[in-house]
């Protein structure tokens, strides 16, 4: 994904998109004044998204797709662990089953065009790490969305993130314009699909569901990326991607359903 472009940049781009769309719209929003306790905790989950994409961006660059993809949607994991010894919640047992499922579908998927070599160590070790700043962040969400409004998390969340990056951007000297129409167009894509929509509809769920749980869905993204290709590049669906993609959404539907 952008050759040209380091992985620091896209994120800056991603994150500064989604918040400043999110600021044009808040004059038409009533928002409640957030106390301070909330707020800190907000930064601090901006401040984890903020390194979250780095090191994704950076994993896409330094391993393959399918490395990246599998490597960077283990957050449900390092949630179970989370919410399970610190918080001490009790998961039920169709969420262990579920995701058993989704990662043996999900593994089967990319299994394949999966390399693991010295290679691709780093941008292994990138992409899980990616995984491990995504749960953090989602796990602070979750202990302050019941405290604030999807619209007022989230904008403070991609403005600190994006502050955070501005900042990293400084400090290793890049260059924050001169890219193409393209790729400008692919900041702006990034910034408002699975930016705002994306993580907009994650954190709305935040409110309702276990952090394993939300965290899961991300596992569903080979089918989409995968619908996606078929829409608009014609690439043929093969019956391993069809059937993965079905093991994957059972197990999706174990984890969400009670």
């Amino acid at each position: 994904m952008l050759p040209n472009v380091l992985p620091e940049t896209i994120a800056f781009w991603r994150m500064t998109i989604g918040g400043l769309i999110l600021w044009l719209i808040h004059p038409f929003y009533k928002v409640k004044k957030i106390k301070n306790n909330i707020l800190y905790k907000i930064v601090i989950a901006g401040i984890f998204l903020a390194f979250h994409f780095i090191f994704f961006f950076k994993a896409l660059k330094l391993t393959t797709i399918s490395n990246a993809t599998l490597f960077g949607t283990m957050a449900p994991i390092f949630s179970i662990v989370y919410e399970k010894f610190y918080k001490k919640i009790i998961l039920e047992k169709n969420v262990y089953i579920g995701l058993i499922i989704c990662f043996l579908g999900s593994l089967l998927i990319h299994f394949e065009s999966l390399q693991i070599s010295l290679d691709h160590v780093i941008g292994n070790l990138y992409a899980i790490l990616c995984s491990f700043l995504i749960a953090v962040t989602y796990n602070i969400g979750k202990d302050v969305r019941n405290y604030v409004e999807t619209f007022q998390y989230t904008k403070i969340l991609f403005s600190t993130a994006s502050f955070t990056l501005f900042i990293v951007m400084i400090i290793l000297n890049n260059s924050f314009f001169d890219y193409s129409k393209f790729e400008y167009s692919v900041f702006l894509f990034l910034g408002i699909i699975p930016t705002i929509l994306g993580h907009g509809i994650l954190s709305y769920s935040l409110k309702f569901f276990p952090t394993t749980v939300v965290m899961s869905v991300p596992l569903g993204e080979p089918i989409i990326a995968s619908f996606l290709g078929f829409l608009i590049f014609g690439e043929i669906i093969t019956m391993n991607v069809f059937l993965c993609g079905i093991l994957i959404l059972s197990g999706l539907y174990f984890i969400i359903n009670k």
